[in-house]
């Protein structure tokens, strides 16, 4: 199979890769790293860039599409903490339809409150031993 790209288009392609990469591999150690998208990204790369210019396009591919990955974070955090607090409020995903019920209404009052103050009105009380 043969598919020709514009330039254009291999430019997007290569944003999109980094992304998907991105998102799959930028909380892993380097050996706990998912390889087959890595070699799939520089596979991609390589059919606009080659050796040292490759390299230096990541680190400007990772400045550029900064502020898209800051916007994600942003924008899934509320419903992550709030997934996260409502399972610890009510751990059993199995339960009576009342905590069902409650578990839901307190993800949804808490992602509202994030996403309307962020974390200002978030405290965590951590106490020593």
């Amino acid at each position: 199979m043969k598919i020709e790209f514009t330039d254009n288009e291999i430019g997007t392609l290569i944003e999109l890769a980094y992304l998907g990469n991105w998102l799959v591999n930028s909380t892993k150690l380097s050996n706990d790293r998912i390889n087959k998208y890595d070699t799939l990204f520089d596979k991609i790369l390589s059919m606009q860039k080659s050796g040292v210019e490759q390299y230096e396009y990541k680190e400007e591919l990772h400045d550029r599409l900064n502020e898209i990955i800051k916007q994600f974070e942003a924008d899934i955090l509320p419903s992550i903490v709030a997934k996260a607090y409502a399972d610890f409020l009510y751990p059993n995903e199995l339960g009576s339809i009342k905590q069902i019920a409650s578990r839901k209404k307190i993800r949804e009052l808490c992602e509202k409150e994030l996403r309307t103050n962020g974390f200002k009105n978030v405290k965590i009380d951590i106490s020593e031993e």
